[in-house]
């Protein structure tokens, strides 16, 4: 503190990937099998998905509550 004023330092931004990356606590075997499913996910497909499970979930619900959307 400097006086009667915070200061805050911020970490540069990691992904929770680049931060476990970097506690060194996983084994080789670890790491290499983490970097391959790293390396096929992609985010933008990964929420396009999970909308269309949100959409169909509500689908469901209005058609059991009997509610035209």
């Amino acid at each position: 503190m400097e006086g009667d004023k915070v200061r805050r330092k911020w970490d540069e931004a990691q992904t929770p990937y680049q931060r476990l990356l970097a506690t060194g606590v996983l084994s080789q075997e670890q790491q290499e099998r983490l970097q391959a499913l790293y390396e096929q996910t992609n985010p933008l497909l990964l929420r396009e998905e999970i909308y269309r499970g949100l959409a169909a979930l509500w689908d469901g619900a209005l058609a059991q509550s009997g509610t035209a959307a």
